[in-house]
């Protein structure tokens, strides 16, 4: 479990440069809110889609460990901060949250994966 208790929302260049520092960390979570289209046309390599406007978001977020360390990422950084103040109140103890979103993540250049 975690040691210490975070949740913050930092900028695109700090977040993929803890991504990809925990590539292959089991403990690291990368997660996309976005819509199932949304995600479709590009997301970050290794992200799992969790809807944050599907109405099973809460089920599925109760299911996930505890223990874990979550990186949220949604289009704009809306909908993933208020998923991080959910999984807050539902007792998780580590996220971070992408400040300006996916359309950032695209404007540096980062690579887009798509399927």
């Amino acid at each position: 479990m975690n040691e210490i208790t975070f949740f913050k929302t930092i900028p695109t260049e700090s977040f993929m440069t803890i991504v990809n520092d925990n590539i292959n960390n089991p403990d690291y979570v990368l997660i996309d809110v976005r819509t199932p289209s949304e995600f479709q046309s590009g997301h970050i390599k290794n992200a799992l889609l969790i809807d944050f406007n599907s109405s099973n978001f809460n089920t599925i977020i109760e299911s996930l460990d505890r223990s874990k360390t979550y990186m949220l990422y949604c289009r704009s950084g809306n909908r993933s901060g208020q998923a991080m103040e959910i999984m807050k109140n539902k007792g998780f103890t580590g996220i971070y949250n992408m400040q300006s979103g996916f359309n950032e993540y695209q404007n540096l250049g980062y690579p887009v994966e798509k399927n």
